[in-house]
């Protein structure tokens, strides 16, 4: 036999019955066995000894005086605080009629008198654990109630967190396309009309906005070789038209980025009409970001280039200085490349005083193309993870076809299309291709 009440505290069973001896019987071979028990022999009594104190299972008599067991479990069955407990019938009726009265009156079984003491323990144990097992399932069903109702919950704040996020994604997607709209809007146009040369720029963010530019600027200047009374340097310069261009690339991306793009190309623009050779301007552009960049620990890479077209029978020049960018590359009319080699520390960190900028000038000849480009270009990544590199970009440049700016410039970004493939691409490109 089962013992039901080896996992819970002792087991409390109330006998009504208005037997004595059936009573005594009942009470003392239970208590033997190990469970509490409470009894009396009065019906009128049982409902409300029941109630003040409901134990774990009723064993009631069907036929006593001035009220009967059906009577006494209909009562019960009405309470709340007793309509779960198992009542068991115990009668000395053993008609089917009587049987189904008791459990159309909420009994959960029924003992004919005589019974043996085995038998009336085993229906009390079973009835025990159906009746364990059944406040278990209650209980696990509203755990499962409350669960569910918590997972809907968490799926509808889930839901409305997502919505929000999208609203917040959308809106942060506006700012920076119009942020995007804005910085682009900063730049020139990417093919100004002038004549006699031909000036063509491509810029392209790795994300909505970036840290690379292009800046030109047409100016005329008279030929006399002038004397700075500041630093006695003499500085020729020539009567003929001339133009600057130049290719910034800030370090990082988003908006700290596009930030610091857009005060380095103001600070050029307030910069480039004070007639500076192209080292002086990298050296007051360089004391003009310190107050910017120091907090950030930001810099701009810069290469310049002074153009001077050659006209008629008379050579041209290009004055050239580097920030830390790209050096240009110059492909010459007989379609050999070189590269202006010159080099020297990112804008803004502020060693142009005890550095400064070194100068190269190189001369230009009719037919000749000069590209300038950001350091996206060597450094694009194909899915093999190789870099697209400087022998790579002056091999392509080499074999560009020499008809105009236009159709060299579309080539250079065709090749690194190609090499790029469907790889997203780490950094800004942009790139300028001069034709004099």
């Amino acid at each position: 036999m089962t013992d039901i009440r080896a996992n819970s505290s002792k087991i409390n069973i109330f006998i009504v019955d208005d037997e004595i001896i059936s009573l005594r019987f009942m009470t003392e071979e239970l208590s033997r066995y190990g469970y509490d028990v409470r009894f009396t022999h009065s019906a009128t009594l049982a409902a409300a000894l029941i109630q003040a104190d409901p134990p774990d299972l009723i064993l009631l008599d069907v036929m006593m005086p001035y009220l009967n067991g059906y009577e006494v479990c209909r009562q019960l069955k009405t309470d709340k605080k007793t309509h779960d407990i198992p009542i068991i019938f115990i009668s000395a009726l053993n008609e089917v009629l009587d049987k189904v009265k008791a459990f159309a009156a909420g009994g959960v079984d029924y003992i004919t008198k005589p019974f043996q003491i085995e038998e009336l323990l085993a229906r009390i144990e079973t009835h025990l654990t159906l009746h364990r097992l059944q406040q278990e399932l209650q209980k696990q069903n509203v755990r499962l109630q409350e669960e569910a109702i918590q997972r809907q919950q968490m799926e509808t704040d889930l839901k409305v967190a997502y919505q929000n996020l999208k609203l917040l994604n959308n809106e942060l997607q506006n700012e920076l396309n119009l942020a995007r709209r804005i910085q682009q809007s900063l730049l020139s146009s990417p093919m100004p009309d002038w004549a006699n040369f031909q000036l063509i720029c491509y810029n392209k963010p790795a994300s909505q906005v970036g840290g690379d530019f292009y800046v030109y600027h047409l100016f005329e200047r008279s030929g006399t070789r002038m004397i700075s009374e500041k630093t006695s340097k003499s500085r020729f310069v020539v009567s003929r038209s001339s133009f600057a261009v130049a290719v910034g690339d800030v370090v990082g991306k988003g908006m700290a980025a596009a930030l610091l793009m857009a005060i380095s190309l103001a600070s050029f623009q307030s910069i480039i009409g004070q007639g500076l050779d192209p080292s002086e301007l990298l050296a007051q552009l360089d004391n003009a970001l310190v107050s910017y960049t120091q907090a950030t620990r930001q810099n701009c890479a810069l290469v310049y280039a002074e153009i001077i077209p050659p006209q008629k029978n008379i050579q041209g020049m290009i004055r050239v200085a580097n920030a830390g960018g790209v050096p240009p590359l110059v492909k010459r009319v007989n379609g050999q490349v070189e590269w202006v080699d010159i080099g020297g520390l990112p804008l803004g960190i502020g060693q142009s005083a005890q550095l400064g900028y070194q100068e190269i000038n190189l001369r230009v000849y009719k037919g000749d193309f000069i590209i300038l480009t950001s350091d996206g270009v060597v450094e694009a990544n194909n899915a093999a993870n190789e870099m697209f590199g400087f022998e790579r970009l002056e091999q392509v440049i080499k074999d560009a076809p020499p008809d105009n700016a236009a159709v060299l410039l579309d080539y250079l970004k065709a090749e690194i299309a190609t090499f790029v493939g469907e790889t997203e691409p780490h950094d800004d490109l942009t790139l300028v291709v001069v034709q004099v």
